[in-house]
């Protein structure tokens, strides 16, 4: 098994998913226009910032503060940039 299995096994409120339930249009194919269904709508439960971020992934694996800080923004840049290539065409 996965070691994060293993880890939310024994810590199984690490990640919990809050939601609330939305009624909404039902957009599946050959609805009737006036039925509607609910949806699960997830609920933020804060936010954190880059340094936060950097810091709590270091502090829960073998690499250092700055390695982290290296791949987290080599990563959003990345992101980025391929998000605003799609854009683009």
């Amino acid at each position: 098994m996965s070691y994060l299995y293993n880890v939310i096994k024994k810590t199984p409120d690490i990640m919990p998913i809050k939601y609330r339930l939305v009624l909404r249009k039902d957009m599946t194919k050959g609805a009737a226009a006036d039925s509607k269904l609910y949806y699960a709508v997830n609920k933020s439960t804060g936010t954190c910032d880059f340094e936060e971020l950097c810091d709590q992934i270091a502090d829960r694996s073998t690499a250092s503060r700055g390695d982290v800080h290296v791949v987290v923004d080599g990563l959003l840049y990345i992101c980025l940039l391929y998000t605003s290539d799609a854009a683009d065409e």
